[in-house]
């Protein structure tokens, strides 16, 4: 998987750069993404945060 975020987020910035002139846009859309990620974990920790984890006990 870390070889995915590692082509996206070095490749597509460049190519938004080609096409638009200016690298600005590119961080625009990681700025975005960003924002979206946090509010995402951000959610979830609101809903789950009360909760505890169960751990089944080892045979040991």
């Amino acid at each position: 998987m870390n070889v995915l975020g590692g082509l996206v987020f070095l490749t597509v910035p460049g190519m938004i750069a080609d096409l638009c002139g200016s690298y600005k846009p590119a961080y625009f859309v990681d700025l975005a993404c960003y924002v979206i990620a946090a509010i995402c974990m951000i959610t979830l920790y609101r809903k789950y945060a009360g909760r505890r984890i169960r751990v089944a006990p080892s045979g040991t």
